[in-house]
């Protein structure tokens, strides 16, 4: 893979949305700047001048590597949202890094001596006039509806303020539970009118007929079947206010008129989600218990609270119950994923853009799983309605800078991307890089630079055998500019040259390869280490015709009698 520097200095206003709207903040920081670098020491940025620091804040292993993030300090006071973050190899060599950091400038008449003591609430906030130092306050209130930390000077006044809403203990038992699968409207393959309707939570027969019998593993404690696991606990938190569910004989059987249904709707859908992501080397991702409320806002609308501990979600009741809805129930799970991976990075206009896409993936990604009928129809009970309009996983537009939708419209463009990834490679191998890529997530990260992550991850997890289909998505949504993906024909051997790598990709023409001496043999091994092909030659050149090698990535293995040279190749159609 080409090494590259790319240097990106633009300055814009942070939004913070309290309820996914953009407010004129003061605060700025950096973009990221994303660098890659052959070494295992990080480059710690403006260490030249004494003041700056950096202090671990925290470390993720993943299937690729390690990422560790660096919180940014002058004076060992935190500067907010700046940092470094580096993404290691296992063997310890950096794969890239990416900061956001910026140089200890001040603003005028704000005083950089903090007594070099650690005061746990004064941060340094980046204006556009320099740093300023803020004392932070969180603004809580009893339903969590305002959940909020309020940066302010020491003239009182608010520099910006940051919400903390962004709208899962070993199983013992099998119970049987009843729940929608994964909604009315999907299932019967229907549309939303007649019968399936809200109603106020009312049943009828029709939506009866929607509800299916399903096992899953819950907790035996005291006797009682209680729907908590490892990862979520059942809990009513706010009003309304309504009873723990539990069951003696390990029954849950609700229909949607009981509030006990909208419980068991949660904890099966995110569990099945659990056991999947299990599945494919990600039960480590969110490996943490969530406490959540079916039932935790009157409004119609949910969101994930990422500062408490237990951090929990709170679903809506408000129009259809977002908790009947498999679809809202995984979107929202999906942001204390990406939270878990890549903590208190939601900061910026695009980088929250970037969360409601990769949480509408994988909401539609699961329900895609159940039912291909109108998969397109994210929320297709909740939304789709009267209510409101839902989202799509299927849009026809394209990103560009100057997009000027909300976060959740240019989130529509990125889960498209991903959605084509989805039907390319399947879902095991889509989801399971989708899923790697959130420890890559940074503040203030733009779409584009998360599709450059997405395909280092795919080079590094699949080794570039799918980056074509993903480069090809991305493309497709103005994400990235180019898909030219092959090998480097530059000779990394003095006597030994690859031509026509490209064409033999695309399955146009054989590939060439050239010696100063004579090539005895070739191997190509695939992935496995089983041997493909062997050709032999006693000549200077050998062609490889692209029809004898099946679609994949490859070890090239010339032979000659001094010495013997290996290469990747991909073959993509």
């Amino acid at each position: 893979m080409e090494k590259k520097l790319i240097i990106v200095f633009i300055f814009f206003v942070l939004a913070c949305p309290a309820t996914s709207q953009e407010n004129s903040s003061a605060f700025l920081t950096k973009k990221s700047t994303i660098s890659k670098q052959k070494d295992s020491i990080p480059d710690f940025p403006y260490t030249n001048n004494q003041s700056v620091g950096y202090q671990l804040l925290y470390e993720h292993t993943s299937l690729t590597g390690r990422h560790i993030y660096y919180q940014q300090t002058i004076n060992h006071l935190p500067i907010v949202g700046s940092g470094l973050k580096v993404h290691y190899r296992h063997n310890g060599q950096i794969i890239y890094q990416v900061h956001n950091c910026v140089a200890p400038q001040f603003k005028k008449n704000n005083s950089p001596k903090t007594n070099g003591i650690a005061d746990s609430t004064k941060f340094w906030i980046p204006t556009i006039q320099g740093l300023v130092l803020a004392s932070k306050l969180s603004v809580q209130t009893d339903d969590l509806e305002t959940n909020k930390d309020i940066y302010i000077d020491n003239n009182g006044s608010v520099i910006f303020e940051k919400s903390h809403n962004s709208y899962l203990k070993e199983p013992d038992s099998l119970a049987k539970v009843h729940v929608f699968f994964p909604d009315p409207i999907t299932s019967s393959k229907s549309t939303y009118k007649g019968n399936f309707v809200d109603d106020e939570d009312n049943n009828n027969p029709d939506l009866q007929q929607q509800i299916f019998e399903k096992e899953i593993p819950v907790l035996f404690k005291d006797n009682q079947f209680l729907l908590e696991n490892d990862y979520i606990k059942m809990i009513d938190l706010e009003r309304p206010n309504d009873p723990v569910i539990s069951s003696r004989d390990g029954k849950f059987y609700f229909n949607r008129s009981e509030k006990g249904f909208e419980n068991t709707n949660v904890f099966y859908h995110i569990s099945r989600l659990r056991m999947h992501m299990d599945s494919i080397g990600h039960k480590n991702l969110g490996n943490r218990q969530i406490l959540i409320d079916a039932h935790g806002t009157t409004s119609d609308n949910s969101f994930y609270a990422s500062n408490h501990n237990p951090q929990r979600i709170l679903f809506g009741t408000g129009g259809v119950d977002d908790a009947e809805d498999a679809t809202p129930i995984i979107h929202e799970y999906g942001h204390a994923m990406s939270d878990f991976a890549a903590p208190e990075s939601n900061l910026g206009i695009e980088r929250g853009a970037i969360d409601e896409g990769l949480c509408d993936y994988m909401a539609a990604s699961y329900k895609t799983e159940i039912s291909d009928h109108n998969w397109h129809n994210i929320y297709p009970w909740d939304g789709h309605n009267e209510f409101w309009d839902g989202r799509v996983a299927n849009t026809t537009k394209v990103y560009s800078p100057d997009f000027k939708g909300t976060p959740h419209q240019k989130g529509e463009i990125l889960c498209r991307a991903l959605m084509d990834i989805y039907f390319s490679i399947g879902k095991e191998l889509s989801d399971k890089l989708f899923f790697e890529s959130l420890y890559y997530l940074d503040g203030e990260m733009t779409i584009p630079q998360y599709g450059n992550a997405l395909l280092t991850v795919e080079e590094e997890l699949y080794e570039s055998q799918y980056k074509q289909e993903v480069c090809n998505a991305l493309q497709s949504r103005g994400i990235v500019n180019s898909c030219y993906v092959h090998i480097d024909e530059q000779p990394s051997s003095s006597d030994v040259e690859i031509k026509n790598s490209a064409g033999f990709s695309y399955n146009n023409e054989p590939i060439t390869i050239m010696a100063n001496q004579t090539i005895n043999k070739v191997i190509i091994i695939g992935t496995t280490g089983a041997v493909i092909r062997t050709l032999s030659n006693n000549s200077n050149q050998i062609k490889i015709e692209p029809s004898d090698i099946p679609v994949g990535v490859y070890v090239l293995e010339v032979q000659r009698s001094s010495s013997v040279y290996r290469t990747k190749i991909i073959k993509y159609h």
